[in-house]
């Protein structure tokens, strides 16, 4: 099929099928004294073919630049529309917003460590590090967590405060994600 004829968005769909299953050939041959370039994608028992002309060569080009584009990490969203990112093996961080308070950060990891992880609900989850530079987000702050305390810090696990400034703070999972419910949008319509 021609490009031209199969339309801009129906080729874009069949090049994005084609990279997402890894099955994207890109041939280039001259007939007539013009250059044509095929874009052939094995999929399933058929095959089929996009032909592109010297007509849309941008369309190449932005292919290209498309697969060149490395994709930043994707964030998971908390409930309160926090992101959480990995760090290393075991060691997420919340990202701060503004007016991110400890609630908050406790509220972003209890509910991904629940929601996404799959935790225990008794697990403990620990403040690797205090609020800091964000390693995945440049100048904004977070609070990295992990399911074990960093190396040569004390467990803190009868600290009475709601605390993500040191090292070794802590809650279950479920103590951390109920944060989560203090400010969900309409909650103070049932209040008196």
């Amino acid at each position: 099929r021609r490009l031209a004829d199969t339309g801009l968005s129906t080729a874009c769909n069949l090049v994005i099928q084609c990279v997402f299953r890894r099955h994207l050939d890109i041939a280039s041959y001259r007939s007539g004294g013009r250059e044509i370039r095929m874009l052939r994608c094995q999929s399933g028992p058929e095959k089929r073919e996009v032909e592109m002309t010297r007509k849309r060569p941008w369309l190449t080009g932005m292919l290209a630049l498309a697969l060149a584009v490395p994709m930043p990490a994707s964030a998971w969203r908390a409930i309160n529309r926090h992101e959480v990112l990995p760090v290393s093996e075991g060691v997420w961080e919340v990202v701060a917003r503004v007016g991110t308070g400890a609630q908050d950060y406790w509220c972003g990891i209890g509910d991904f460590a629940i929601r996404q992880l799959r935790a225990p609900v008794n697990q403990r989850i620990y403040v690797w590090r205090g609020v800091g530079p964000s390693v995945n987000r440049p100048g904004r702050k977070s609070v990295q967590f992990a399911f074990g305390l960093p190396p040569g810090v004390s467990d803190r696990s009868s600290s009475l405060s709601l605390n993500v400034r040191e090292a070794g703070d802590n809650l279950h999972v479920t103590a951390a994600q109920t944060y989560c419910y203090d400010r969900l949008p309409g909650r103070d319509r049932w209040l008196p």
